[in-house]
């Protein structure tokens, strides 16, 4: 699966919220990254302030949400061939089919993984579901950022929290970019 900033911002809350798609590296550096990695291109959907919006405009309660979704997808390459007069020519064509979106939660500041409550986390989970609807539908994979040198002790505490789902992935930036960039 790759990002797709087209299914980033066709979902539904980002048409209706359209202050709240942010750069990609915006997000993550207010979040504690030191210094940015993707490109301006790369967009997602800050569901905090999503959250913000709409508690304000419905005058309730703000809950907590993971920090940010973005549109996922498989990419397939078609070749196609042309017949003309001139002879016959191939093309090359990209679709995305399997359109998801993926719920992304940066603890890039967390220095103790031991301070993370298993209830905040399953909470902010539930509640972006929540916001985001079925359609597109949710990716199965759920991710954690973290710092390098906190990466390993989350992956251990965070699993252990998710009972050793292989659907929840605990991820440096970096990998996050390989990943899924």
């Amino acid at each position: 699966m790759t990002y797709s900033k087209d299914i980033t911002l066709t979902h539904p809350l980002s048409l209706r919220y359209e202050c709240a798609i942010e750069k990609l590296d915006d997000l993550l550096i207010r979040e504690g990254l030191r210094r940015g990695l993707f490109t301006p291109n790369e967009v997602v959907l800050d569901l905090d302030r999503v959250e913000t919006e709409r508690a304000k405009k419905s005058h309730c309660r703000k809950e907590n949400t993971v920090d940010f979704c973005m549109g996922i997808c498989t990419i397939k390459e078609e070749e196609r061939k042309n017949y003309s007069s001139m002879g016959t020519s191939t093309k090359k064509e990209t679709k995305e089919i399997t359109p998801q979106i993926l719920l992304v939660e940066a603890k890039l500041k967390v220095v103790k993984t031991r301070n993370i409550e298993e209830s905040e986390l399953k909470g902010k989970l539930n509640h972006s579901k929540d916001l985001l609807g079925s359609e597109p539908p949710l990716s199965k994979e759920k991710v954690f950022l973290f710092k390098d040198r906190y990466v390993g002790e989350a992956r251990r505490y965070i699993s252990q929290m998710f009972s050793n789902s292989p659907n929840i992935k605990v991820l440096t930036t970096e990998e996050f970019k390989e990943r899924y960039f």
